[in-house]
C-alpha cells in the first residue's frame, strides 16, 4: 500500500499531521525530509547511518529516548526507515507504548520519488 505513488499523503498525513513526529531514519534522507514534511508541529530527527546502523544501535536508542523526553505529553509516532535496526527498535519502543510505523523502502516513494510498486 505504502508503495503506491501518493497513497502515504492521502492516506496518511493527515493523521500524522496531528501528532509529533520523530523519523529515525537514513542520514542521507534528513535534509530532503526535513523540507518537505516539517509542519505546524514540527517534527524531530534522529539521523542513523547509511549503512551498518545495527553498529550503532545503543546510540540511536538513546537519541530517540532523548527526542522523546523532549515530546513528553504529546502524542508521538516514530517513523522508522533505517534497515533491520529499526525493527529492533520499533518492537522495543511499541512495548514501552509508543506508536512506530516502519516504511522500509516505501521511504523512497515518500522522500525521492522513486516508483518501486512493480516489486510488489
Amino acid at each position: 500500500m505504502f508503495y503506491s505513488p501518493k497513497y502515504f499523503e492521502a492516506h496518511f498525513l493527515p493523521f500524522l499531521k496531528q501528532k509529533k513526529l520523530i523519523f529515525v531514519i537514513n542520514e542521507t534522507k534528513v535534509a530532503k525530509l526535513s523540507t518537505q514534511y516539517v509542519g505546524e508541529r514540527g517534527v524531530h530527527f534522529v539521523p542513523t547511518p547509511s549503512s551498518n546502523a545495527g553498529e550503532k544501535y545503543h546510540q540511536i536508542k538513546k537519541d530517540i529516548e532523548r527526542t522523546l523526553d523532549m515530546c513528553k505529553g504529546e502524542e508521538t509516532v516514530l517513523i522508522f526507515s533505517c534497515g533491520p535496526v529499526g525493527k529492533v527498535l520499533l518492537h522495543e519502543f511499541s512495548l514501552r507504548g509508543v506508536q512506530g510505523i516502519d516504511l522500509g523502502e516505501a521511504a523512497n516513494v515518500l522522500f525521492e520519488d522513486t516508483r518501486i510498486d512493480h516489486l510488489v
